[in-house]
């Protein structure tokens, strides 16, 4: 279970870094709570990275605080979500760097 922790809050520590970099871009403050920053990058747009933000915060609290464990295969679409949102924020900062 440690572990699994520890993948979702590199996870969530990697989406994180490129959300505030995101608002950065934006000229926009980066809140310290994690649902304030979620927010704040779906209110630039990036809806799927929000909502993927969203599951994988909810997935870090019940591995941390509830009985109920973890799966494999959430860990699993966890990844692929990560994926999917690491890719719409990081093709836009990479296309403002371009710019």
């Amino acid at each position: 279970m440690e572990n699994i922790i520890k993948q979702l809050q590199l996870y969530i520590s990697a989406l994180d870094i490129l959300s505030e970099k995101i608002l950065k871009l934006f000229g926009e403050q980066i809140p310290r709570r994690d649902d304030k920053l979620s927010n704040a990058i779906l209110n630039k747009g990036f809806k799927e990275a929000s909502i993927i933000l969203r599951i994988l915060y909810r997935t870090r609290i019940k591995a941390d605080y509830s009985d109920i464990s973890v799966s494999k295969e959430e860990v699993l679409t966890n990844l692929e979500l990560f994926q999917k949102a690491k890719k719409e924020l990081l093709d836009h900062i990479n296309e403002k760097n371009l710019e």
